[in-house]
């Protein structure tokens, strides 16, 4: 095993209010120097500026960390007597360490150039040929004569490498940029390599130690996620020879860092991470030095509401290379390589300003907002028959939040609809309802215009929150900065709650909306919302935990405001107050067990310089066996595996003895178990009590003698639920509690569906939580159907209501019942009604594949409602709502669940024909008066040519017939029939029913008199209503139309014969011949009537469609 040891330096990060730098402050750190195990205040500390402001940074001086990274060496050696020796430069410090060394000569010694973060240039020594060191995060060393220079590193950039003895220029150092070669006018051979994208550049060779050495390439990523130093420079190469004053230039230090977080950072001195300037080569008459490469530039982070670095005053510029010289002259060939300049990053939310910055290409300016949200990959939990806890480690910073919900499922794609939502989602615990914005005149603007949404929301991993409806949706349109829309609500309390969440969508990018809130007024407390993409749902966490819980316990006024003058078409939808699992140390899971699940986690964070990190997440589930000691004298042994398991478990004492004190214990006459199982003939039961046998429940002292084992014996039982239901076995794994049943004719024992075509076998409900169940067999494939008793059932409307009593037989939708009005099979009667049931009751869904069930106890509380397209179904089954209903496409129906009563023996036509047959059978043995002549019994009914003496005619349903030549005479011809089929009555008519007629008219004929009256009167004697022989209608009279279709632009007259003008006329309009869906009352200006004359009105259809019209007309 290999142990690795790793220098630490741990930087203190103060925090601010707010910072000033006046003029005349020149603020930096101390300088970077490599670790070296020590704990102290000088090797290991410094070239870092790092510090967090909540309120303004104003830099009028100077922050800099100018040359405080990497280090560039310089160590001039000294001079031997040994004939044309030289001495290579030092590869300069970077990432992953510090340079080689260099090679020189001691009294005739090799001189290769040493391997390091960059490699050494060669040393030289009368023609002898030597090789520059190899560089792990930098350039490689300069060669002497034909030696291949040092290599570069091929995966990383980093620092410069040195020059070759004599004049050998050191290579630049790279970290934004990369590092130019050392030597860059010789030959391609003879210069250095320049560094690249994450590659450093090989060192040069030839000539009498003129190798330069390799550039550093660039590293690190343009947005400062990790901030590094600019990497240094190569030491230049120099003559050794017989002289002490011949100098190398010294490698460049590289760039530090500074970073700021405040709520706005504005630069009017100067911010500067600039790398040190590579040093220059002795200047004199037969003086050798190889110029050093510059260092590169450091890093610069800013994150801010709004940053404004000024006009050429932010840079983290490389340094530039140091100048060579040969016997006094100098020029490109003995000079060092440039460093490559550094990184600088802005995060802003409000506005970014700044000229001139250097170097601009690497600004990596974008908005930061508050909060940031991570949803998990799937994760699989097989078999999973329990969550536990959800666990995380994790670093607020002060003012950050982490909160997580979960969800579950068993598919392994949790955006495919089939998903449980988040949890935890306690109303008024998890989450407030602060505006749904379902009502958008609850909104008033101020140079916007707010009306109704126009469009909808589906964003995947927020399935529980889309939103189909776009009358739901609040929409507001401005083209000016700071215009606002308001709104007023009922005081509510936010005091329990962290976070106000708020779906946004907005047509211009940035933070063009800021979100208010308050007590008085709507902007004691606001946040800008950074948009991040055009014309796309947003759902924004606001971060309410640093206001105080007294200023957020009473909130009435709601704000939104735009911030751009860009014309700014925005939406907003279901504003709410939320706290979820936020205990890091252990917080209970509440998402359902499946073979599935994931979690969600909200970073917040109030200063937009703090922001939270997460570490690690830790879940655990059940899925397999537990044991646990409830207390000293009980274990408990738990099966997660899903299956049915034998299982033993053995318990031994401590003297190695199972067994114990008893855990009965008595008070008075009682007798009691706390905890544990109770087993009769089962030493270890799997429940609280198990019995092998017989179980006896008397009111007396009789015995159960001949008792079967496994049956229970009582005189009467009590259950909390309604129904009786046996289970049966389905193919189809969809049918759910709430479906009609009909037994499958192609499967014994087996049910499906109940739908039109399979109504003869109409079977019964399936239940939600059964009284009492029969046959009970748990599985997937097998369903408990509702026979006989109370229980939830799933019906459908089409316009008129499920009234109480009404009865219910299967529909043309399958599982789903519909009012019965004829004679037929039918399965249940309804309790409940659905009167209640409208559009802005029930939800609405896009199809009946998309209903939702929530959970029920059996007594229907919620009781669901949805409203369905009717163009959403197949073509068959929008055939049969169209003939059967008189629907259109452009309709919808109602689907939902009433409380009703099955009973499966209702209705039987078979039983009706085995009845006649027995009677018949019944005659012809001699019944009625035997087969000889008594009655006959025809295809249309009984006969008989006997005198007939009857007491009384009962029946509510036949006919009584009179033979064609007979009279009836009944109260000595108070009443009287005669063969032409007319009635007589002496008296008066007294009718308890209605005088209808089944196939044609009913005519009263009055006389022709001048004062006979056909008149109808109330119990007072009050003439309501009378007609004249010439027509003419007198009394109370109220005229009452049928609906009365009036095809577009025209006009119909209605007659209504008063022979006056009428008191009062209503219309009623309406889409459809039902009447239902009707869609106003009275008279609009688009339908309306005209007096015609006395008798009679016109009424005219303007609409420009098809309308049916009822009217009431009253005298």
């Amino acid at each position: 095993m290999t142990i690795r040891i790793l220098d630490l330096m741990l930087q203190r990060v103060p925090n601010y209010t707010d910072v000033t730098v006046n003029s005349s402050i020149n603020w930096y750190p101390d300088d970077w120097i490599q670790p070296d195990g020590t704990i102290n205040n000088g090797k290991g500390e410094g070239g870092v500026i790092f510090f967090r402001a909540t309120g303004s940074v104003s830099i009028n001086g100077t922050i800099h960390a100018n040359a405080k990274g990497y280090i560039g060496f310089y160590d001039n050696d000294a001079g031997y007597d040994t004939n044309g020796s030289a001495a290579g430069g030092n590869g300069g410090e970077s990432l992953c360490g510090v340079g080689g060394a260099g090679g020189y000569i001691a009294a005739g010694s090799i001189a290769y150039g040493s391997n390091g973060a960059a490699g050494g240039g060669a040393g030289y020594y009368n023609t002898t040929l030597y090789q520059g060191g190899n560089g792990y995060c930098g350039g490689g060393g300069g060669s002497t004569n034909s030696v291949s220079g040092g290599v570069g590193s091929s995966s990383s950039g980093g620092a410069g490498g040195g020059g070759s003895g004599y004049d050998g220029g050191g290579g630049g150092g790279g970290y934004g940029g990369y590092g130019i070669a050392g030597s860059y006018s010789l030959t391609s051979t003879q210069r250095g390599v320049d560094g690249g994208i994450n590659t450093s550049g090989n060192g040069g060779y030839g000539g009498a130690g003129i190798g330069g050495g390799g550039g550093g390439g660039s590293y690190g990523t343009a947005d400062l996620s990790k901030m590094f130093f600019g990497s240094a420079g190569g030491e230049g190469g120099e003559y050794t020879h017989n002289a002490s004053d011949h100098f190398p230039g010294k490698g460049g230090d590289g760039g530090g860092i500074v970073s700021i977080a405040a709520n706005s950072v504005t630069v009017s001195g100067n911010l500067q991470v600039n790398g040190e300037n590579g040093g220059n080569g002795v200047n004199g008459a037969s003086l050798y030095g190889g110029g050093g490469g510059g260092g590169a530039g450091g890093s610069i982070k800013i994150v801010s509401n709004t940053a404004n670095l000024g006009a050429s005053k932010t840079s983290a510029t490389g340094g530039i290379r140091g100048i060579g010289y040969n016997s006094g002259a100098t020029n490109d060939s003995y000079n060092g390589g440039a460093g490559g300049d550094g990184r600088i990053a802005v995060f802003y939310l409000n506005s970014y300003s700044g000229s001139g910055v250097t170097p601009g290409a690497e600004v990596a300016s974008q908005p930061s907002n508050t909060y940031g949200v991570y949803i998990s990959d799937e994760i699989n939990t097989p078999k999973a028959s329990g969550f536990g806890q959800i666990r995380w480690h994790s670093d607020l910073n002060k003012y950050g939040l982490i909160e997580i919900q979960t969800r579950s499922g068993a598919s392994n794609n949790s955006t495919d609809g089939t998903w449980e939502g988040w949890k935890p989602v306690v109303v008024d615990t998890n989450e407030k309802s602060i505006e749904t914005a379902d009502t958008h005149t609850n909104w008033s603007g101020t140079n916007v215009t707010v009306s109704e949404g126009d469009v909808t929301r589906n964003v995947d991993y927020y399935e529980d929150e889309d939103e189909t409806t776009v009358a739901d949706i609040t929409k507001m349109v401005s083209s000016t900065n700071g215009g606002y829309s308001e709104a007023t609500i009922s005081s509510l309390s936010l005091a329990d709650f962290d976070y106000i969440s708020i779906w946004v969508r907005a047509s211009q990018t940035g933070g063009t909306i800021k979100l208010g809130f308050g007590e008085s007024t709507s902007t004691e407390n606001e946040m800008t919302v950074g948009m991040d993409t055009v014309d796309t749902w947003q759902k924004v966490y606001w971060d309410i935990s640093d206001v105080p819980s007294y200023q957020r316990n009473a909130i009435t006024k709601l704000r939104i405001t735009n911030l751009t003058s860009s014309s700014n078409i925005f939406y907003i939808d279901n504003m709410v107050g939320g706290r979820y699992m936020r205990s890091e140390g252990g917080s209970t899971v509440t998402s359902t067990a499946s073979d599935y699940m994931q979690y969600r986690i909200i970073f917040s964070t109030s200063e937009v310089g703090y922001k939270p990190t997460l570490y690690n997440v830790k879940l655990s589930w059940s899925n397999g066996y537990k044991v646990e000691m409830t207390d000293a004298n009980t274990a408990r042994i738990y099966n997660y595996s899903g299956e049915s398991q034998e299982l033993r478990l053995s318990v031994t004492g401590a003297g190695g003895s199972s067994g114990g004190d008893s855990d009965w214990a008595t008070v008075g006459a009682n007798i009691y178990r706390a905890t544990g199982k109770v087993g009769i003939g089962d030493s270890t039961p799997d429940v609280e009590l198990k019995v092998v046998g017989a179980l006896c429940v008397k009111s007396n002292a009789d015995d159960c003698a001949g008792a079967t084992a496994g049956t229970i014996y009582a005189n009467n039982t009590s259950v909390q639920s309604a129904d009786l239901a046996e289970m049966y076995k389905v193919s189809d794994l969809t049918i759910e509690p709430g479906d009609l049943v009909s037994l499958d004719p192609n499967t014994v024992g087996e049910v499906q569906k109940s739908d039109l075509d399979n109504i003869s076998n109409l079977m019964g409900v399936v239940s939600t939580a059964p009284g009492l169940l029969m046959n009970d067999e748990r599985s997937d494939n097998a369903r408990p159907v509702g026979l006989i008793g109370r229980l939830p059932m799933k019906v459908m409307t089409t316009g008129r209501s499920v009234a109480k009593g009404d009865v219910i037989t299967a529909s043309v939708l399958p599982g789903i019942g519909a009012v019965r009005k004829d004679p037929g099979m039918v399965v249940a009667k309804a309790l409940e009604d659905t009167l209640d049931w409208a559009d802005s009751v029930c939800q609405s869904v896009s199809g009946i594949e998309d209903i939702k069930w929530p959970k029920d106890n059996g007594k229907n509380e919620l009781k669901p409602c949805f409203v369905v397209p009717v163009d959403s179904f197949d073509k068959s089954v929008r055939e049969s709502l169209f003939a059967q209903y008189n629907l259109t496409s452009s309709d919808s129906i109602y689907i939902g669940k009433i409380m009703a009563f099955v009973d499966v023996v209702w209705y039987q036509p078979q039983w009706i024909s085995d009845d006649i047959a027995k009677m018949v059978g019944d005659y012809n043995a001699g019944a009625f008066g035997g087969s000889g002549g008594g009655w006959k019994i025809e295809e249309n009914g009984i006969s008989t040519s006997r005198e007939v003496n009857v007491a009384s005619i009962t029946g509510t349903k036949g006919d009584f017939n009179i033979l064609n030549t007979g009279l009836l005479n009944i109260g000595d011809g108070s009443v009287t029939a005669d063969s032409g089929g007319n009635l007589g009555v002496a008296g008066d008519l007294t009718l308890n029913g209605r005088l209808k007629s089944n196939n044609g008219s009913i005519v009263l004929e009055i006389g022709d008199g001048e004062n006979d009256l056909f008149v109808i009167k109330n119990a007072k004697g009050e003439t309501l209503f009378s007609v004249n022989p010439s027509g003419q209608i007198g009394g109370k009279g109220t005229y009452r139309g049928e609906w009365t279709k009036i095809n577009p632009n025209d006009s119909i007259k209605v007659s209504h014969n008063f022979n006056a003008t009428p008191s009062q006329i209503s219309i009623i309009k309406s889409d459809n011949i039902q009447g239902y869906g009707f869609t106003s009352k009275g008279l609009g200006s688009e339908y309306y009537y005209e007096y015609y004359d006395n008798n009679s009105i016109q009424v005219y259809n303007k609409t420009g469609q098809a309308i049916y019209v009822k009217l009431t007309i009253e005298r």
